[in-house]
């Protein structure tokens, strides 16, 4: 069986069992998003035996040939595993979500300490990484921040990371934060 058009064919990594110290019941264990790419059809970024972390949207589970792989338009593709990092592929922006802090003055110092409840996350994300075949985004604009939809297909957290994946065309504008 081979994969044709836009298909890649991922075989998932095995269940964890464990997060930290901690064992994780039969009952609550889900599928990993984390896998190596078997089979995929005229894609540039991406090859054989790349390591992937799959889309939150849109993955069939189907066997062939007695193993169950995650298939899925490659399109779907946002992130592959380069040593230990996550870099962004396909034309997603590697962001981290930002956090409101107690409101400051221009010098840094807390002006006004603000209580656990209402220090909440905003939409607005800090630029990590950029995707070298985006068309829009620059690496140079690493640092900037932009706003990020609340919810959104082509918005994808990286496993249990602060970071997430952001396509660049739901970025309207970045900012240096000045």
């Amino acid at each position: 069986m081979r994969a044709i058009g836009k298909w890649v064919f991922v075989l998932r990594d095995e269940k964890e069992s464990t997060f930290g110290d901690l064992n994780i019941s039969e009952k609550a264990l889900t599928k990993n998003y984390v896998g190596e790419i078997k089979h995929i059809a005229n894609d540039k970024i991406v090859t054989f035996g790349d390591r992937v972390h799959l889309p939150h949207y849109g993955v069939t589970d189907n066997v062939a040939d007695g193993i169950e792989y995650a298939v899925f338009d490659s399109e779907k593709l946002f992130a592959k595993q380069v040593g230990k990092d996550w870099v962004p592929i396909n034309g997603y922006v590697k962001v981290r979500k930002c956090v409101n802090d107690h409101i400051r003055d221009s010098s840094g110092e807390v002006a006004l300490y603000m209580t656990d409840n209402h220090i909440e996350k905003t939409n607005w994300v800090e630029i990590i990484d950029v995707a070298d075949d985006c068309k829009h985004m620059r690496k140079e604009w690493i640092g900037y921040f932009c706003f990020s939809p609340e919810r959104s297909e082509k918005l994808q957290r990286i496993l249990y990371r602060k970071e997430f994946m952001l396509h660049e065309s739901e970025i309207k504008f970045i900012t240096s934060g000045e």
